[in-house]
């Protein structure tokens, strides 16, 4: 039988047993299959093996447009935004804006 080993089929084969899960993702075992549960992992995908972006969780306010980079993102505010406080300004990730 598909996913079985042995004389009597007694013996479940272990997808997982070639680790095809990438990046911290856990692979479940099933029969004659696995999936990769990639949770916390920061990745996505069959094998989590494409990065989730971090626009993705919509991190900027008032409309900004944000723009994904390489293990960050940068929020860009729409012409005329002013900030009101600097944690609102550490949002922005290095982005020049005008201060109240």
């Amino acid at each position: 039988a598909p996913g079985f080993l042995g004389e009597h089929c007694e013996l479940s084969v272990n997808e997982c047993e070639s680790q095809p899960c990438l990046h911290g993702g856990l692979c479940v075992d099933g029969r004659n299959s696995y999936h990769c549960d990639c949770t916390g992992s920061g990745f996505t995908g069959m094998h989590c093996e494409s990065l989730i972006p971090l626009c993705w969780s919509k991190p900027c306010h008032n409309d900004a447009t944000c723009e994904d980079t390489v293990d960050s993102y940068i929020c860009h505010c729409r012409p005329g935004s002013l900030i009101k406080d600097i944690s609102e300004a550490k949002s922005l990730k290095g982005t020049s804006q005008m201060f109240l």
